[in-house]
């Protein structure tokens, strides 16, 4: 993984194997192929992302915050592992499973979770929740990866965003029968 952190969606198996301090017959004993080696570099992302993503959401606190506290994670994630990133979102394996789809998918249900939580506590609408989640989730990627974003991905835009999205969405949820009479 320590040449993908370097040399992002570039790194090819000679630099892989160097980087590891293996010939490339030795690396592929360990990897049928690419597309192996791009699962497996997917997976452990995921855990070091995953790992970081639930205890942020599961600590107690305003659903905001709990909101906020993911979205640095998966921010600050980015910014430390950008060329990791890279490589997963810019060199997707045809022949494999669609990694950063199943990681927006696995962040999307942790906060899908909470926010049904929420709201079956509120007796409002709970099927919202995923859509809401996914929402929250496709905004965030979306701004992190935006091509004219400079310097880290951690510049305020994606958590604001998020902020943002939420806040309307709550909105939406307040309906005149929950605030009654203007």
């Amino acid at each position: 993984m320590r040449a993908v952190v370097r040399y992002g969606p570039d790194a090819g198996m000679d630099e892989i194997a160097a980087e590891a301090g293996v010939t490339k017959p030795v690396l592929y004993r360990h990897f049928t192929d690419k597309a192996d080696l791009y699962v497996a570099v997917g997976a452990r992302a995921t855990e070091l992302l995953m790992a970081k993503i639930v205890p942020a959401v599961a600590e107690d606190g305003p659903i905001f915050e709990r909101i906020r506290r993911a979205v640095g994670c998966y921010v600050t994630f980015v910014d430390d592992y950008r060329e990791l990133y890279r490589f997963l979102v810019l060199r997707p394996n045809p022949h494999s499973k669609d990694l950063v789809q199943e990681d927006k998918s696995k962040i999307a249900g942790v906060l899908t979770e909470l926010l049904a939580g929420y709201l079956n506590f509120f007796q409002l609408d709970a099927t919202i929740a995923g859509p809401t989640a996914h929402g929250i989730v496709g905004l965030v990627q979306g701004a992190v990866l935006r091509p004219s974003a400079p310097g880290p991905a951690g510049q305020g835009l994606p958590e604001r965003a998020s902020e943002q999205y939420f806040a309307a969405a709550a909105r939406a949820l307040v309906t005149p029968e929950v605030l009654g009479p203007p």
